[in-house]
Protein backbone atom coordinates (compact mmCIF):
# COMPACT_ATOMS: atom_id res chain seq x y z
CA UNK A 1 0.00 0.00 0.00
CA UNK A 2 1.25 3.26 -0.87
CA UNK A 3 0.11 5.01 2.19
CA UNK A 4 -2.56 4.07 5.18
CA UNK A 5 -4.60 6.88 3.07
CA UNK A 6 -4.12 6.91 -0.52
CA UNK A 7 -6.97 4.69 -1.47
CA UNK A 8 -4.03 3.22 -3.86
CA UNK A 9 -2.74 -0.58 -3.49
CA UNK A 10 0.01 -1.89 -5.62
CA UNK A 11 0.07 -5.91 -6.53
CA UNK A 12 3.22 -6.19 -8.07
CA UNK A 13 2.78 -10.01 -8.48
CA UNK A 14 -0.34 -11.84 -8.43
CA UNK A 15 -0.46 -15.75 -8.16
CA UNK A 16 -3.86 -16.01 -6.40
CA UNK A 17 -6.95 -14.74 -5.36
CA UNK A 18 -6.58 -12.03 -3.06
CA UNK A 19 -9.88 -10.02 -1.12
CA UNK A 20 -9.33 -6.67 -0.23
CA UNK A 21 -11.87 -5.14 2.36
CA UNK A 22 -10.71 -1.60 2.80
CA UNK A 23 -11.28 2.26 4.24
CA UNK A 24 -12.29 3.53 7.28
CA UNK A 25 -15.43 5.93 7.17
CA UNK A 26 -13.80 9.21 5.83
CA UNK A 27 -13.72 12.11 8.88
CA UNK A 28 -11.61 14.85 8.85
CA UNK A 29 -10.74 17.78 11.53
CA UNK A 30 -11.35 22.08 11.18
CA UNK A 31 -7.81 23.61 11.67
CA UNK A 32 -8.35 27.09 13.26
CA UNK A 33 -7.70 30.09 11.12
CA UNK A 34 -6.51 31.94 14.05
CA UNK A 35 -8.08 34.37 16.24
CA UNK A 36 -8.13 38.01 17.79
CA UNK A 37 -4.47 37.51 18.89
CA UNK A 38 -3.03 35.10 15.34
CA UNK A 39 -3.42 34.27 12.01
CA UNK A 40 -3.01 30.69 10.50
CA UNK A 41 -2.04 30.80 6.65
CA UNK A 42 -0.34 29.02 4.11
CA UNK A 43 -1.27 25.38 5.05
CA UNK A 44 -0.42 22.41 3.12
CA UNK A 45 -1.36 19.28 3.69
CA UNK A 46 -0.09 15.93 2.69
CA UNK A 47 -1.13 13.91 -0.29
CA UNK A 48 -2.89 11.74 1.61
CA UNK A 49 -4.17 14.21 4.32
CA UNK A 50 -6.65 16.59 1.92
CA UNK A 51 -9.65 17.46 2.60
CA UNK A 52 -12.31 20.40 1.40
CA UNK A 53 -11.83 23.61 2.99
CA UNK A 54 -10.11 24.57 5.97
CA UNK A 55 -10.20 20.77 7.10
CA UNK A 56 -7.77 18.35 7.50
CA UNK A 57 -8.61 14.21 6.98
CA UNK A 58 -8.20 12.24 10.06
CA UNK A 59 -4.80 10.14 10.09
CA UNK A 60 -3.40 12.83 7.49
CA UNK A 61 -0.82 15.09 7.91
CA UNK A 62 -0.51 19.26 7.99
CA UNK A 63 3.06 19.30 6.40
CA UNK A 64 2.98 22.98 7.44
CA UNK A 65 1.05 25.88 8.47
CA UNK A 66 2.35 29.42 9.54
CA UNK A 67 1.28 31.04 13.00
CA UNK A 68 1.57 34.95 13.26
CA UNK A 69 1.44 36.91 15.68
CA UNK A 70 -1.53 39.51 14.92
CA UNK A 71 -0.56 43.21 13.48
CA UNK A 72 -0.38 44.89 17.55
CA UNK A 73 1.22 42.44 18.91
CA UNK A 74 5.12 41.51 19.35
CA UNK A 75 5.35 37.93 19.84
CA UNK A 76 3.88 35.16 21.97
CA UNK A 77 3.74 34.25 25.68
CA UNK A 78 2.57 31.13 24.72
CA UNK A 79 2.09 28.87 21.83
CA UNK A 80 0.76 25.33 21.92
CA UNK A 81 -0.89 23.32 19.69
CA UNK A 82 -2.26 19.67 20.23
CA UNK A 83 -0.49 19.82 23.46
CA UNK A 84 2.97 20.94 22.10
CA UNK A 85 4.85 23.73 23.17
CA UNK A 86 5.82 25.42 20.36
CA UNK A 87 8.01 28.33 21.97
CA UNK A 88 10.02 25.54 24.52
CA UNK A 89 9.64 22.35 21.68
CA UNK A 90 8.23 20.77 24.76
CA UNK A 91 5.04 18.43 25.91
CA UNK A 92 3.38 15.25 24.61
CA UNK A 93 1.59 16.20 21.22
CA UNK A 94 -1.72 15.25 21.88
CA UNK A 95 -4.58 13.87 18.80
CA UNK A 96 -1.60 13.42 16.81
CA UNK A 97 1.72 11.52 16.35
CA UNK A 98 4.09 14.15 16.48
CA UNK A 99 4.12 17.98 16.33
CA UNK A 100 7.36 20.28 15.38
CA UNK A 101 7.40 23.93 15.25
CA UNK A 102 9.99 26.67 13.86
CA UNK A 103 10.24 29.88 14.28
CA UNK A 104 10.83 32.23 11.47
CA UNK A 105 12.83 35.50 11.06
CA UNK A 106 9.22 37.73 10.84
CA UNK A 107 8.42 36.13 14.54
CA UNK A 108 5.72 33.62 13.47
CA UNK A 109 5.93 30.14 13.47
CA UNK A 110 5.90 26.87 10.67
CA UNK A 111 4.26 24.22 12.18
CA UNK A 112 3.93 20.90 10.99
CA UNK A 113 1.45 17.74 12.39
CA UNK A 114 1.24 14.28 11.31
CA UNK A 115 -0.75 11.19 12.03
CA UNK A 116 -3.94 13.61 12.50
CA UNK A 117 -6.56 12.68 15.18
CA UNK A 118 -7.85 16.27 16.11
CA UNK A 119 -6.72 19.55 16.17
CA UNK A 120 -6.35 22.50 18.87
CA UNK A 121 -4.64 25.25 18.99
CA UNK A 122 -4.12 28.00 21.59
CA UNK A 123 -2.24 31.02 21.47
CA UNK A 124 -1.46 33.98 24.27
CA UNK A 125 0.32 37.63 22.52
CA UNK A 126 3.17 39.17 24.49
CA UNK A 127 2.10 43.29 23.89
CA UNK A 128 5.33 44.60 22.16
CA UNK A 129 7.17 46.70 25.50
CA UNK A 130 8.72 49.62 22.81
Amino acid sequence: MDHCLSNTLTIESLSRNVEVTAFAEYSSFSIPTGGPAAKISDVKRGACGHSAGCKIRAGGDVTAFTVRPAAEYSDYSKLTVNGYDCLTSGGKATNCRAVSARKNADRSYTVTLTGVTGVSARTSPRTSWS
